[in-house]
């Protein structure tokens, strides 16, 4: 929450929409465990498995209270957001792909603008000095 703070109204709602593209990538996840399961009480148990191995995985490297170096957690991101779109294509769902990929693209390059340097982790740069 503390990106929150002090974050103006479209910051916070491409924050919500970047947790909501989190959440329909798993979703699209287990989605796509269940058809390539053949459906069924197998399908389901498999897209369970799998959306929560994806989860742990992610609160473990990508979460932003993790432990993780950042490029474990950015190789994590980029394999769950890609992953998600391409296996929605792959199982016959064309459009919600390209609607997942779309809401991925649009939240995080909205968070990107609008969130201050310092709540994404990162320092702003010093200032510079005044020529002497």
């Amino acid at each position: 929450m503390d990106e929150v703070r002090g974050a103006g109204p479209m910051a916070v709602a491409f924050l919500a929409s970047a947790f909501l593209a989190e959440l329909a990538a798993w979703g699209a996840i287990g989605v796509a465990a269940y058809a390539l399961a053949g459906g069924g009480a197998k399908g389901w148990v498999a897209a369970i498995v799998t959306v929560l191995v994806v989860i742990v995985v992610w609160g473990l490297v990508a979460s932003p209270k993790a432990k993780a170096p950042a490029a474990a957690g950015l190789v994590t991101k980029i394999a769950v957001f890609g992953g998600s779109v391409v296996l929605l294509a792959v199982v016959g769902h064309p459009f919600w792909a390209a609607a997942l990929g779309l809401l991925i693209v649009v939240a995080h390059a909205g968070v990107r603008a609008t969130t201050p340097l310092g709540a994404r982790g990162v320092e702003d740069p010093p200032p510079e000095s005044p020529e002497q």
